[in-house]
């Protein structure tokens, strides 16, 4: 059959099928059935081969489409006509925007009825998204002048932390008039570090991508 012969190739159309079903109908509202009947051919347990539940496969989904935001951040990260300020600016802005944040947003259940989510996303923030970018991006403005702190880490924890949790919309809802408060508020704090992360066109990406 053929996910003996081409399990990756298997492996690729599950997550396909599953990304069309959650995008779809949501996750809470697709089942391993669900996903099943829209795999001609296939049985359970080649499902079960690869993934071992639908959370596994949500899981799986999110990694991948993260993976397609870190290209950019790398080549953010890399240029060498902005300093460290910028970048930071520029990766948030393009977090906003990028269809594969739309995309992950789309599929996420809300946090607080499935907290297993938000512990991958809390691990994928601190192994990945601050020690590789965040972090060292923030290292560089200090160098360059354009970002004023003596405690780099714990501000690129912070502003991860604001964003991915205080203004996310899966855990706290999507109150238009709070969440534009709260991106005030953010720049505010982030003022005193010479940083404004959110300008007007930022604010209305931001609000847009919640509703």
């Amino acid at each position: 059959m053929a996910r003996n012969k081409y399990p990756e190739q298997t492996k690729e159309m599950i997550l396909e099928t599953s990304k069309n079903l959650f995008l779809k109908n949501g996750y809470d509202n697709t089942s391993i059935q669900d996903i099943l009947d829209n795999l001609k051919g296939l049985s359970k347990g080649a499902i079960y081969h690869h993934f071992k539940s639908k959370e596994a496969i949500f899981e799986a989904i999110s990694i991948k489409e993260a993976e397609k935001n870190k290209l950019e951040f790398l080549k953010i990260k890399n240029n060498k006509n902005l300093n460290g300020a910028d970048k930071l600016k520029e990766i948030i802005k393009f977090n906003i925007s990028s269809e594969n944040t739309k995309n992950i947003i789309k599929l996420c259940p809300n946090f607080l009825e499935n907290p297993k989510f938000l512990a991958e996303q809390l691990k994928q923030m601190y192994e990945i998204f601050i020690p590789n970018f965040i972090f060292p991006i923030i290292e560089e403005g200090v160098e360059d002048g354009s970002i004023k702190t003596d405690k780099p880490y714990e501000l690129s924890e912070s502003i991860m932390l604001l964003i991915n949790i205080w203004i996310n919309p899966l855990i706290f809802g999507n109150d238009i008039e709070k969440l534009n408060n709260k991106l005030e508020i953010i720049n505010e704090f982030l003022e005193k570090y010479n940083l404004i992360l959110f300008d007007e066109n930022s604010k209305k990406d931001f609000i847009k991508l919640k509703e």
